[in-house]
């Protein structure tokens, strides 16, 4: 199930921030924005399963810990791929740390789940 939801998650992912046809930072807005979208119309009831598990349940067992931050660190790579493809097209300045901004922005949307 956990491999199902990731997978899932990531043809997301790969949908809005492989989107050749938008700038960068605006694939990553669009991302948020279509999120925040079906957050909305699901009023709020439906979180993310793999940060639900992480928050509730990565600490009891080791094998499961490490799979969970394996998802989130295949999540967290398409976000920094994104950002130094904004970096290199001049919207971003090449001096910020692309994994930690997108560490940022996955932060942050995990924890609107």
């Amino acid at each position: 199930m956990i491999d199902h939801f990731a997978e899932r998650f990531e043809q997301r992912l790969d949908t809005f921030l492989n989107d050749e046809e938008v700038t960068p930072l605006n694939r990553i807005r669009n991302f948020l924005e279509s999120g925040l979208a079906r957050v909305t119309q699901n009023q709020c009831c439906k979180g993310c399963l793999i940060g639900n598990l992480g928050q509730e349940l990565a600490d009891l067992n080791e094998r499961f810990r490490a799979r969970l931050d394996e998802i989130f660190t295949m999540w967290r790579e398409r976000f920094v791929a994104c950002l130094k493809q904004a970096e290199k097209a001049g919207e971003l300045s090449g001096s910020i740390d692309a994994a930690v901004v997108a560490g940022f922005i996955l932060s942050g949307w995990e924890g609107r789940s």
